[in-house]
């Protein structure tokens, strides 16, 4: 009998010891909190991952979450102590050497031999995949961006134009107005200044059009010195204000070196 104990509590020592190493290697780091005592146990692997010095029983925690992340993170340890149910949530901390990391954290509610309620959780760094996916969206959004919109001025495109004007279209209360708009002489300018002005021209055209329309207006190039804008006619004479608005600011003057130029431009309302 005493051989087969010996023998017990040497497989029992070996996977107390393998399963540290697992966690060692896989970063995790424990803890357990006492809610009747409130008090916060954690292993060797947490304090590293918060890098904060920590005596054994010290309730921590909240003082190193970002101030973002705070209430939120709060209110879910809350909710999951008032219903006695399992904890799962995920929050940036700040460590003493001012890095943001970000954490995934799991818990289970028990009851402990003393009649104690409590959870015992894990907690793991997962700034890596954050970051990550946070760079794959970026993308994304970039190549969603470059498909629907004109490289150089950022407008719409024509292909992303025709669909938000047949969108509009389709809306039988919405009333709207079509413009159309060249750029006179432009391939005079492009030939006298070059194409890197020809572009500014562009793109001066363009910031002016974005400025004259509101939301639920929308503008575009549809390409070479083309644009057109969609006016939502949703107040009286709006159409006119916004003709009114682009007329005025071509007015202005374009730098060009130590040159100006005056950018003028053909308009025609048409039926949409």
């Amino acid at each position: 009998m005493s051989s087969k104990r010996s023998r017990t509590n040497v497989e029992l020592e070996n996977l107390l010891r393998q399963l540290g190493l697992a966690l060692e290697a896989s970063g995790i780091g424990i803890w357990q909190h006492n809610i009747a005592k409130n008090q916060t146990r954690w292993d060797e692997q947490l304090k590293s991952i918060y890098g904060v010095p920590k005596a054994p029983l010290d309730v921590i925690w909240l003082d190193s979450i970002h101030p973002d992340d705070l209430v939120p993170t709060n209110e879910i340890f809350l909710r999951a102590i008032e219903t006695k149910s399992d904890y799962a949530s995920e929050f940036r901390i700040i460590r003493p050497d001012g890095a943001t990391r970000y954490l995934r954290s799991r818990a289970r509610y028990f009851v402990d031999a003393a009649g104690d309620p409590c959870f015992v959780g894990a907690e793991w760094d997962v700034t890596d995949d954050v970051l990550l996916n946070k760079e794959l969206e970026r993308s994304r959004a970039e190549a969603r961006f470059a498909a629907d919109h004109d490289h150089l001025t950022g407008l719409l495109n024509r292909r992303s134009f025709d669909f938000a004007l047949s969108e509009l279209a389709r809306q039988e209360s919405v009333k709207v107005a079509l413009l159309h708009i060249d750029v006179d002489h432009f391939k005079e300018i492009n030939d006298r200044f070059g194409h890197a002005v020809g572009d500014l021209v562009l793109c001066h055209v363009s910031k002016i059009l974005l400025e004259a329309i509101s939301a639920g207006d929308v503008a575009a190039r549809l390409g070479g010195d083309e644009f057109a804008v969609v006016i939502t006619e949703d107040e009286c004479d709006k159409t006119i204000a916004v003709l009114d608005h682009i007329q005025r600011r071509l007015e202005s003057p374009l730098p060009v070196g130590d040159q100006t130029l005056i950018v003028r431009c053909s308009m025609a309302l048409r039926a949409p």
